[in-house]
């Protein structure tokens, strides 16, 4: 690598910079990519979510669901019914997960790719220090991502991630497995 590689800069073995840049990366690109891949099914959804719960749920809020819903974070309702978005709403199948982990394993690849990474545990290390970036925009999705709606003749409801099960499964569990285990494929080939 060059000496202009960022990577190389580490605290204590660990690519604190570079995670917390590929972190934000793969975040992003994850919605991004949700925002396109999700345009055909979100008319599909606006009826499901009228008839389950009389709500109207704005585009970019549905897409932020949908990304939650691939880290297995449901949404919940204010009177305490659940919902996976990707696997329930959201065209009901497993690409929404499958694009969560292929981003967050591309991710750590390229974090446990760093020249130093040479076993294992630097490659995890690298790989799982995507959730230095990755958390915060968990975070944020889980306060920004919510619905507040008085739908007709009812009191007013609520949609939103849990936000313990947000904070720890979307913004720690899934980053330093998927990304952690991406680093160690990379460190090891």
């Amino acid at each position: 690598m060059s000496r202009l590689d960022f990577r190389d800069r580490r605290i204590r073995g660990v690519p604190v910079l570079a995670g917390a840049i590929n972190g934000v990366l793969t975040y992003v690109t994850g919605l991004v990519v949700l925002l396109l891949l999700y345009g055909g099914n979100h008319r599909v959804a606006s009826l499901a979510f009228r008839s389950l719960w009389d709500v109207h749920v704005p585009y970019f809020t549905a897409v932020g669901f949908v990304h939650f819903g691939g880290h297995f974070v449901p949404v919940r309702a204010s009177n305490g019914t659940t919902l996976n978005f990707a696997l329930s709403v959201g065209g009901g199948n497993v690409r929404y997960v499958l694009l969560v982990v292929g981003l967050l394993v591309a991710g750590g690849w390229y974090l446990g790719s760093a020249d130093w990474a040479t076993d294992a545990g630097a490659g995890f290390r690298a790989g799982a220090s995507l959730v230095v970036g990755y958390l915060p925009l968990v975070v944020w999705g889980a306060v920004t991502f919510v619905v507040r709606a008085s739908p007709s003749g009812g009191d007013a409801f609520v949609l939103q991630v849990p936000f313990a099960r947000a904070v720890l499964l979307a913004g720690v569990v899934f980053p330093v497995v998927f990304g952690g285990g991406g680093g160690v494929l990379a460190a090891e080939t």
